[in-house]
């Protein structure tokens, strides 16, 4: 009866993690949309991969002339 407890409470608490996670990409999502409408980016054919590789890639260009 212990193994149906632990279940029960892996279930619980994974649910709940889901649906952190869910919401988490949901703001995520938003929140680079509203970046490519401020920067007038197409969010389709500019990944938030590309995004960050090309931030970084700004950053280090710029510490590097100052």
């Amino acid at each position: 009866m212990k193994i149906i407890f632990f279940v029960k409470d892996f279930i619980i608490r994974a649910d709940d993690d889901v649906a952190r996670l869910e919401q988490l990409d949901e703001e995520m999502t938003n929140s680079y949309q509203n970046l490519c409408d401020f920067l007038a980016i197409d969010p389709k054919n500019y990944s938030l991969t590309e995004f960050f590789t090309d931030l970084k890639l700004f950053c280090t260009f710029f510490s590097v002339d100052i």
